[in-house]
Order: structure tokens, then C-alpha cells, then sequence
């Protein structure tokens, strides 16, 4: 846990495990790590770099790939959501069964609002650029998004 707090995350994933092996220095998978050259300073910025910098705030460095897996993920567990509930979530926080990276990339990948007939989904990028992720017109059809920075191929 003490790994999570030092890179201000807030949740405990498999990366902060690692980070710990390393930092301990004793224990067979510690001794392999070290023995195959990966340090607890390699390994950290690596994680830093795959999950974003958090104290940045400006949102994940993620490809085109990862931004519509991510996009369409949130889209799906939504309305799932709906269907369950009959209501859309408050805030992506309240959806079920996600791991810990799984919210955190959510919640830090997108920005989420519920409004009164929908919901707002935008993809966070860097420097507020917009995202390069476009979708046909079918796509949109039955969904209760509302507000996107998502191309709509219809507009």
C-alpha cells in the first residue's frame, strides 16, 4: 500500500505489488527482478509512464487504440447499468465488477456527467486535446450519451 500512496494513487494494483518486491530487495521474486536488471527506479517510471503521471492531471497517455477500447467500455458498463438499475450512474465510481486498474483507467481516462435525459462521456487528453476517435452514425443509435468530444460522423 505504501507504494499506492507514494505515487498518490488510490487504489492498490498489481503494479504497486511489484514496485514493493522491488523495494523489499530479499525473497526469490525480488532476487529475479533485480538479477534480470529491472530496477525499483526503472520499474516505477515505467509504471508512471503507462498509467500517467497523476500529479499532472492531464489526463492519460493513452493511443487512438486504448482511448476507443476505453471509450467503448465505459459506454457498455453504462448502459448496463441502466438496464440493471433503470438509471444511469451517478459517476463512474458507481459502476460494479471493475478491478481496481479497470476504475482507474475509467475514471482517468473519461469525464463523466449524468444529466437529466442522458449522459455526458468525453475522452480526457492531454492538454484538453480532442481525441482522434470517430464513430458512425449506427453506433450512437439507442445510446443515452448526450454530449461527447467524441466525432460524431452524423454532425
Amino acid at each position: 500500500m505504501s507504494q499506492a500512496r507514494e505515487l498518490n494513487h488510490t487504489y492498490v494494483g498489481t503494479e504497486h505489488l511489484l514496485l514493493g518486491v522491488l523495494r523489499e530487495k530479499k525473497g526469490i521474486a525480488a532476487q529475479a527482478l533485480i538479477g534480470a536488471g529491472i530496477t525499483l527506479e526503472m520499474a516505477c517510471a515505467e509504471v508512471l509512464r503507462l498509467l500517467g503521471d497523476e500529479a499532472q492531471g492531464t489526463g492519460m497517455r493513452v493511443s487512438s487504440h486504448e482511448a476507443d477500447q476505453l471509450f467503448k467500455m465505459a459506454i457498455a458498463l453504462v448502459e448496463l447499468h441502466r438496464v440493471r438499475t433503470g438509471t444511469y450512474p451517478d459517476s463512474l465510481d458507481d459502476l460494479q465488477f471493475l478491478s481496481a486498474y479497470d476504475r482507474h483507467s475509467l475514471v482517468k481516462g473519461l469525464r463523466y456527467e449524468k444529466l437529466p435525459d442522458g449522459y455526458a462521456l468525453d475522452v480526457v487528453r492531454p492538454n484538453g486535446e480532442k481525441p482522434e476517435l470517430s464513430y458512425p452514425p449506427d453506433f450512437w443509435k439507442g445510446l443515452g450519451i448526450r454530449r461527447t468530444n467524441v466525432d460524431r460522423s452524423d454532425t
